[in-house]
């Protein structure tokens, strides 16, 4: 495993210039022989194919391969299959007889509430059904079948409103919400796959008492059983066996989602469901939600370490082009979170992130107050041309889906070939020369808002097991970059 640095977590020395929002999106004509998915895109690639750290790699292959990853999590889910089994027979963008978009794949991943349940009992299988909302929910359709969502302290309703945030010391520092243009709270959401379930529940790593008894094993005598396990990268022993659909390793996706008003939102530009809203002051309510912000994890074969990280927006966050419809109204559509119609930066920030206006967090389980004012988000690291250009080619691929709305705003990966510029060294390897990752900026308008100039491996390489701790000798063994770890609860006394 490798060492973070700690000294390149708090010197960012990013220059003004360098924060200025890119010019309004213009899109290209993309060929017509470019325009249509390759057979089987319901396959979750592994990452682009190699033997060991993706050194042979352009940025090019983990652009495509973030973009296959998309739409193969974003394919239908088969109805009555197993949770994560994509439906072959339907089309990505697939709807019901109803007219309603169809769960995607991820959507039926397991939610971290159905795994570390109070005093570390047993998650269960990995089929078993997801828990309903709470009953005093209201507009509770008796009897149907409801997409509930996740919450880190109310299983079955969306109320999770804060972001993740920096880290300070050895701790994560939880950032505050993000409010809408429309004023209202976006919502936030982790799922696992397969893999990854298996992985905790064949380890007991759900129980923290598991956790620190395989650390503490792992440091005195590593020949002793257990020894710390970490998440699988393929068709590791302890999460077999697996369908095939379920055999590509460790994969987490964070959701974001705002609510959405059918006489002021263009509903048909987001992927939207019903999910159950606490609006704020206790009242749970069935709503329409339109995802917004999608993390996309990925620890495989190919990826090394410090796992692959892509990150996706629906394309109106925080600019709007030209070329979009109007609101249902006849008035001009205007960014999400920002209430220029490009994007413009709204005082005060600095380059990579804001000052003054963000809100304090809300307590976990605490009754959320009804919010009385937007934030106004910008983008502060440009989008580069690469990405734009593989994001233009697979939206001509998805043009006639829903999934043309959302553009891949970059990738967070080891060193490549073809780099001419010397790249930051977050980690020293234990064992091999100084890993390098591919940028030091990547952020999502509407996960991190107000922490731009940072990365994914900078915030998640603090993510270790229970027993661990975040100096040199224990991130050589245990730095295992999910944070689900941290969600095992103790067992009854």
């Amino acid at each position: 495993m490798r060492v973070i640095k700690s000294a390149f977590l708090f010197v960012v020395t990013v220059s003004l210039a360098a924060a200025v929002l890119m010019p309004p999106r213009t899109i290209q004509s993309v060929s017509a022989e470019a325009a249509a998915l390759p057979a089987n895109s319901y396959d979750i690639p592994f990452a682009p194919n190699n033997d060991g750290m993706p050194a042979q790699q352009s940025m090019n292959d983990f652009y495509e391969f973030a973009w296959q990853s998309f739409v193969a999590l974003n394919w239908p889910a088969l109805d009555g299959g197993d949770r994560g089994q994509p439906d072959t027979t339907k089309m990505i963008g697939a709807k019901g007889p109803d007219g309603q978009l169809l769960p995607v794949v991820w959507s039926s991943y397991k939610m971290p509430t159905e795994v570390f349940l109070p005093n570390a009992a047993n998650p269960g299988n990995w089929n078993d059904p997801p828990p309903p909302p709470p009953s005093d929910c209201k507009n509770l359709p008796r009897g149907a079948k409801v997409l509930s969502m996740a919450a880190k302290d109310q299983p079955g309703v969306m109320s999770d409103v804060n972001q993740a945030g920096f880290p300070q010391s050895t701790k994560l520092k939880i950032r505050g919400p993000v409010v809408d243009q429309m004023v209202h709270y976006l919502r936030y959401e982790i799922r696992l796959n397969r893999s990854e379930f298996e992985y905790f529940k064949t380890t007991q790593y759900y129980n923290r008492a598991a956790q620190i008894t395989a650390v503490q094993n792992t440091k005195a005598n590593p020949q002793k059983q257990p020894i710390y396990q970490f998440p699988p990268k393929g068709k590791e022993p302890y999460v077999q066996p697996l369908p095939p659909y379920a055999q590509q390793g460790t994969i987490e996706l964070k959701a974001a989602w705002r609510i959405l008003d059918p006489s002021k939102d263009v509903v048909d530009r987001y992927y939207h469901i019903q999910a159950y809203i606490d609006n704020g002051g206790g009242d749970c309510m069935l709503q329409t939600v339109g995802l917004v912000g999608l993390h996309i994890l990925r620890l495989t074969p190919g990826s090394g370490a410090t796992w692959l990280w892509a990150t996706f927006e629906q394309v109106d966050n925080v600019e709007v082009d030209s070329s979009a419809p109007r609101r249902p109204d006849g008035s001009r559509l205007t960014p999400s979170l920002n209430p220029g119609p490009n994007g413009t930066p709204k005082p005060p920030y600095f380059p990579g992130g804001y000052y003054g206006n963000e809100p304090k967090p809300i307590p976990p389980g605490s009754t959320i107050p009804k919010p009385t004012a937007s934030n106004n988000i910008s983008r502060l690291t440009k989008m580069t041309a690469d990405v734009q250009t593989v994001n233009q080619k697979y939206q001509a691929m998805l043009s006639n889906t829903v999934w043309k709305n959302y553009e891949l705003v970059g990738h967070l990966n080891p060193y490549v070939k073809g780099s001419t510029t010397p790249q930051p060294k977050y980690f020293v390897p234990a064992t091999s020369p100084i890993a390098y990752i591919n940028s030091r900026d990547l952020a999502n308008t509407s996960m991190e808002a107000y922490v731009q100039s940072t990365n994914c491996i900078i915030c998640h390489a603090y993510a270790l097991p229970f027993g661990a701790f975040f100096n040199a000798r224990d991130t050589t063994k245990f730095q295992s970059f999910t944070f689900l770890l941290k969600y095992a609860n103790a067992p009854a006394k």
